[in-house]
């Protein structure tokens, strides 16, 4: 099949996996939004309609960063130049589809954690977004979000350190390195939407807030940048920050 079309640069990747973690990285959005400050991709976050794919940067680039062309190209090159993904019994279609209608942000996690082949573990025990996030201790594995035993026992199987899972013997196992990114990666596509008359909000420590502005220094002067207001008051310090737009939904509708 034909390779997804890339970004017009003269550096730009020539294989398809590559091109999809330029395509998602191109799209990372932080506190300052045309990246003169903020670079620490930690802070960095997904915004949500980019994941759920009908929103872009660039409105000449209209396709969905998981449109079924570019998963697809990726999958395929994983597969064919040997980098740890095998091919389906019943072939990629099954895998596509998992990827785009259940796993959207674990799959986006994985390519930039460089642990794009470990999809194929989420596809065999069928476990997607809603078991994120995970966290880690030691080389155990957890899902904050396990709703019984047998899928929290899932969870510790799809990250296992050793080859082979169900039906796909030769699947190779993790890496520790290879979790411990796709944990500090997760945060980037868990970015909160705030709705209309929820107020009090409880989020992991690692959270990435939707923050669009950082605290300037007093001394620099820029248009670009706004700092933020402090406030202390009896319940402690508060801040003003500049929110996504596409993280504010209203009465339906996203402001």
């Amino acid at each position: 099949m034909d390779t997804p079309n890339t970004p017009s640069s003269s550096s730009a990747p020539t294989d398809p996996h590559n091109v999809l973690c330029s395509l998602i990285h191109d799209e990372l959005e932080g506190p300052d939004n045309d990246n003169t400050a903020g670079d620490d991709d930690k802070d960095k976050f997904l915004p949500d309609p980019v994941l759920k794919g009908n929103a872009r940067k660039d409105p000449s680039i209209e396709e969905d960063l998981l449109s079924k062309e570019y998963v697809e190209a990726t999958l395929e090159y994983l597969i064919h130049d040997d980098k740890g993904l095998r091919m389906p019994a019943e072939g990629l279609s099954g895998m596509i589809d998992f990827i785009r209608t259940d796993a959207r942000k674990i799959f986006t996690a994985l390519v930039l954690a460089g642990a794009t082949c470990h999809i194929q573990r989420f596809h065999s025990k069928r476990l997607g977004d809603a078991v994120l996030p995970v966290t880690r201790k030691r080389h155990v594995v957890r899902s904050c979000n396990a709703g019984d035993p047998e899928q929290a026992e899932k969870v510790k199987q799809v990250f296992s350190l050793t080859r082979g899972i169900g039906s796909d013997g030769t699947v190779p196992g993790w890496e520790v390195s290879q979790i411990t990114s796709f944990c500090d990666w997760q945060w980037a596509v868990l970015a909160p939407v705030f709705k209309a008359g929820a107020f009090n909000h409880k989020f992991p420590s690692s959270i990435r807030l939707p923050y669009t502005t950082y605290e300037a220094p007093e001394t620099q002067e820029s248009e670009t940048m706004v700092t933020e207001k402090h406030r202390n008051g009896g319940f402690g310090d508060v801040q003003d920050r500049c929110i996504h737009q596409q993280h504010l939904i209203f009465g339906g509708e996203v402001r």
